[in-house]
């Protein structure tokens, strides 16, 4: 129990030390997405379609020159149309989610006003919208997972000591959602695939 305490006080002070020396910078993020959507099936389509995200951003710059991390709470949407063998199935997918990511950068100076940096880390993503989606015609239907993990990457300049742009991808590790075909609700007839979702984005944040 002692060498716990002991730990957790060490822990704690360590914290508060990287704290006090970090720089913390408080934001609002938003920008573009477009999806890439795969279906474990054959002779199936996702057409890319412009989403959106938005929501506050926090920014540390390590002590450790040149080491940094940003953590964003940002409502995101998503939409993909999808087209089945012969055109059979024809409709928009969409998702809305709150999304996490928690990202380490790295930064490269480039003046006094600018740095350039690269970024990666996890991100968790919780479902808002509705899970369930029909498709057309009615013998498919479209189940999104309530939550969902993955990996971004990306890279990112920094400008006047305000302003940030990124491009990063979002790698889905795991399935997000499936696809169930059934004829006239018949049980045996029921057969399930995954879809996954990866996710280029384009971003804008203004740091106060």
């Amino acid at each position: 129990m002692k060498k716990m305490m002991k730990m957790a006080v060490l822990v704690a002070a360590l914290t508060l030390s990287v704290n006090a020396n970090a720089q913390v910078r408080l934001g609002v993020k938003g920008g573009i997405n477009t999806s890439q959507v795969s279906i474990s099936i054959d002779d199936w389509k996702a057409e890319n379609r412009i989403g959106y995200f938005i929501g506050p951003t926090i920014k540390f710059n390590l002590p450790i020159l040149g080491l940094g991390m940003d953590a964003s709470a940002l409502y995101e949407k998503r939409e993909a149309k999808v087209t089945g063998p012969m055109g059979l199935v024809n409709t928009v997918v969409k998702s809305e989610q709150v999304i996490v990511p928690i990202n380490a950068r790295f930064s490269f100076g480039l003046s006094e006003s600018a740095d350039i940096f690269v970024f990666g880390g996890p991100q968790v993503a919780f479902n808002l919208g509705k899970q369930e989606q029909e498709l057309i015609p009615k013998f498919a239907d479209w189940t999104l997972k309530s939550s969902a993990f993955s990996v971004n990457v990306g890279a990112g300049i920094f400008l006047a000591n305000h302003l940030q742009a990124t491009i990063g991808y979002n790698i889905a590790l795991g399935s997000t959602g499936d696809v169930v075909f059934s004829v006239d609700g018949i049980k045996e007839t029921r057969k399930k695939y995954d879809v996954r979702n990866n996710v280029w984005q384009l971003g804008v944040a203004y740091y106060f």
